[in-house]
């Protein structure tokens, strides 16, 4: 038994594609019908199977086409014009970018379980450890270096990301790009294989 049927009524399609009614007008127990007698009322079983296709370069149109015993989806392959490529690569890019925005962003400030990494608090006093530190004379602390030297390592990898999603030829090179939150943790994170977080808080900089 198919998985959605079509009810047609004068060589028109009236109802459907869907599952059977348990009921339908004067007749009860219509999903228990065999399609030779579903077909006596106007029901018939909907056929649908898409062909192979590359979504990147090509879509689909279709036409429903009544049979004698079923509803079949004709399909037709479409490439889409060089015009509309360019159209979608850089619809593709926009979306890209605000993906990589929104995960920065997420990553600089939180860490996977949620806590803090690097919020105003920090931000402020860090800045004010630094200046205290020129102010008497004294170098920069080595925390609040650490924290620089990761801020900007993770903004080099934010820049190039961004150009590398700026420059991309096609959609396929675009995917390739990877600008999650997982990303960024798993080279800069606690656990980081690339430049790790350094994990220092407020009460590091004070004591600093």
């Amino acid at each position: 038994m198919a998985e959605h049927y079509c009810l047609v009524e004068d060589g028109q399609i009236t109802d459907g594609p869907r599952p059977l009614p348990v009921s339908w007008r004067n007749v009860s127990g219509l999903n228990l019908m065999t399609d030779s007698n579903l077909k006596k009322v106007g029901w018939l079983p909907h056929v649908d199977v898409k062909p192979a296709y590359n979504p990147e370069t090509q879509y689909l149109t279709r036409e429903s086409m009544i049979n004698a015993d079923n509803v079949t989806e004709v399909y037709t392959v479409n490439d889409y014009t060089s015009e509309e490529l360019g159209n979608i690569l850089e619809k593709a890019k926009l979306k890209k970018l605000a993906e990589l925005y929104a995960n920065v962003k997420q990553f600089i400030s939180c860490q996977p379980n949620g806590w803090p990494r690097y919020d105003n608090d920090l931000k402020l006093n860090t800045m004010n450890a630094i200046m205290g530190a020129l102010a008497q004379g004294e170098p920069e602390p080595a925390n609040c270096t650490l924290v620089k030297d990761w801020i900007n390592t993770v903004q080099t990898e934010f820049f190039e990301l961004k150009a590398n999603i700026n420059s991309a030829a096609d959609i396929a090179a675009l995917n390739e790009i990877d600008v999650s939150y997982d990303y960024l943790e798993g080279k800069y994170g606690r656990q980081g294989g690339t430049y790790p977080d350094p994990g220092i808080s407020t009460d590091d900089l004070i004591g600093s």
